[in-house]
């Protein structure tokens, strides 16, 4: 399955009260292992992400229902959405009041959540990957 979503908004406090600046700076690897609910040790496919001026975009590819091991992935979408977000090693930061600013970080993870820590933060089923060998 074919996923695309927003994982990050800039200088939006989120609700574990963390806020990453408009200019922090983030590590991006090329291909960020996608995970359920931040399990690192169920990688269920891959994700690339772009950064723009509103914050980070991610579009993710995902293994087979086989692969992953479960029997419908789709069963967890609600209307074709579930929540997202990203798992980030904080390099640099400071506090603003209760606020945690991130100055600089790595991304290491993108997760399919079911409770992420901004609505807006979420993934959309944007299409199916071929499947190979089809007659």
């Amino acid at each position: 399955m074919i996923l695309e979503g927003i994982i990050l908004l800039f200088d939006a406090e989120n609700k574990s009260g963390d806020l990453f600046s408009k200019d922090c700076k983030i590590d991006i690897p090329e291909a960020v292992p996608l995970t359920f609910d931040f399990n690192p040790h169920q990688v269920i496919g891959f994700a690339n992400v772009t950064r723009d001026d509103k914050g980070l975009f991610a579009k993710a590819e995902t293994f087979s229902n086989e692969i992953i091991g479960v029997e419908d992935l789709n069963s967890i979408f609600e209307d074709g959405k579930i929540g997202a977000g990203g798992f980030y090693n904080l390099i640099k930061k400071h506090n603003e009041g209760s606020i945690i600013v991130v100055d600089e970080a790595k991304l290491n993870e993108v997760a399919l959540v079911l409770k992420p820590v901004n609505d807006e933060y979420s993934f959309e089923i944007v299409g199916e990957k071929e499947k190979e060998n089809e007659s």
